[in-house]
């Protein structure tokens, strides 16, 4: 059995703007094994300071290093809009993933981004930083 956390957030800001997907929670993980089950949870909360709604979403990769945002897929993406009046919004992802095949050194990397067809270059949402974490468990 292995478990690991990341709990600190990689960055502080989205860029809605320009759409670029950034690694939020990273955990590195030695070996998987092929059949093992690799249990995922993950929770992170961003706030909107912005009088349009902006779009977040997420997914979870199983990726060759800790920054990149492209690989295997764990979990497909899900996104929903904040508004100003919620001010703040939080994604929750759990997943059940069983493995194809063996792997060794890989990271699971939560990758999110944001959009708005109302932001203008420089808008960001903002990662509340110590509101969220990245747990992985293999049995």
């Amino acid at each position: 059995m292995f478990y690991a956390q990341d709990i600190h957030e990689n960055v502080l800001n989205l860029d809605i703007y320009n759409k670029i997907p950034a690694v939020v929670y990273s955990v590195l993980v030695p070996t998987i094994k092929k059949n093992d089950v690799i249990n995922i949870t993950s929770e992170l909360e961003v706030t909107n300071e912005h009088i349009y709604n902006a779009m977040i979403s997420c997914n979870i990769i199983l990726a060759n290093k800790h920054i990149d945002v492209y690989g295997t897929l764990i979990d497909q993406s899900n996104a929903f809009n904040i508004t100003p009046d919620m001010h703040h919004g939080v994604i929750t992802k759990a997943r059940n993933w069983q493995a194809e095949s063996d792997y060794k050194l890989k990271y699971v990397n939560v990758v999110c981004w944001s959009a708005s067809v109302n932001a203008v270059a420089g808008d960001m949402l903002k990662l509340e930083s110590g509101y969220g974490h990245l747990d992985v468990l293999i049995n």
